[in-house]
């Protein structure tokens, strides 16, 4: 087994509660597919400065959260209930670099993405421990920013920030566990004129997870709004974020089996952020 040094570094508390914002009650109620978000209920952590750059979160079948940063293949378990990182694991002995855009976990693996679209699947590690891989390379028209798993199919979404030769519009691409593949054909595809519908002239989404099956829900950092998209009949609804302020960088999402909304923020100069939107029971 292989082990790198330090990890008694990442077990550091999730502090410094912001609640002044966060509970700002003139804010509007998230709503999203029936589940409702008071602005009251929104908690929201200081990260450590070792995700300062986080760029993705997922959740796990028992609802455990991980999450990485932007620029290393190193995956931290966060204990978002308690406030603490419990162990970090890392991609090969001799750390892999690249533009990690999101990640996905299924029952059996773990999947990171980059910007190209390129998988990488491994396992999860002990704390401090180096995992072994393996890397698919892809050709996708688009630059990629956020991974999804889809237990209905077993497969993963990724969802593409910017198109190809400057084109507007949203895609959304499928990647196939069993065949190690990507769909020739996007499983979403909103073009200029459908997206101008939504009110949107350009979105760029950040990051992506999904509702249920055929329900897909986009994170956009720039336009701070979502887009909730349907898969039954290709439609999309813009919905904005109920308090833009406290996202200065939303890069990561996820949802809990509870329904509770989960948004990562980089921190750029500053210590990145975990905000959690508790549902209304």
């Amino acid at each position: 087994m292989m082990s790198f040094k330090h990890a008694s570094l990442f077990s550091t508390l999730l502090v410094f509660f912001i609640g002044c914002e966060a509970r700002d009650s003139s804010a509007p109620t998230l709503k999203l597919d029936g589940l409702e978000y008071p602005p009251e209920k929104i908690v929201q952590f200081k990260l450590p400065g070792l995700l300062r750059e986080i760029s993705g979160l997922a959740v796990d079948a028992s609802d455990r959260l991980f999450a990485h940063d932007d620029e290393s293949g190193v995956i931290f378990l966060i204990d978002y209930e308690a406030g603490k990182i419990t162990k970090r694991f890392q991609l090969g002995e001799k750390l892999v670099r690249d533009d990690f855009e999101g990640i996905a976990v299924s029952p059996e693996h773990i999947y990171l993405v980059t910007s190209n679209g390129t998988i990488y699947e491994t396992v999860e590690g002990a704390d401090a421990e180096a995992v072994s891989y393996v890397k698919y390379s892809a050709n996708l028209d688009c630059e990629i920013e956020g991974l999804t798993y889809a237990d209905s199919n077993n497969e993963l979404y990724a969802a593409c920030k910017n198109l190809n030769k400057g084109k507007r519009g949203i895609k959304i691409f499928r990647w196939s566990i069993a065949e190690h593949r990507y769909a020739s054909t996007p499983v979403f595809h909103l073009r200029r004129k459908e997206l101008l519908a939504t009110g949107f002239k350009n979105y760029q989404p950040s990051a992506v997870t999904l509702l249920s099956p055929g329900r897909i829900l986009l994170l956009a950092s720039q336009q701070k709004a979502f887009i909730l998209v349907d898969l039954a009949n290709s439609s999309a609804e813009a919905i904005d974020f109920p308090l833009p302020r406290i996202h200065s960088q939303a890069e990561g999402l996820a949802i809990t089996s509870n329904g509770n909304l989960l948004i990562a923020d980089e921190g750029k100069n500053k210590r990145g952020r975990l905000s959690v939107y508790h549902r209304r029971r």
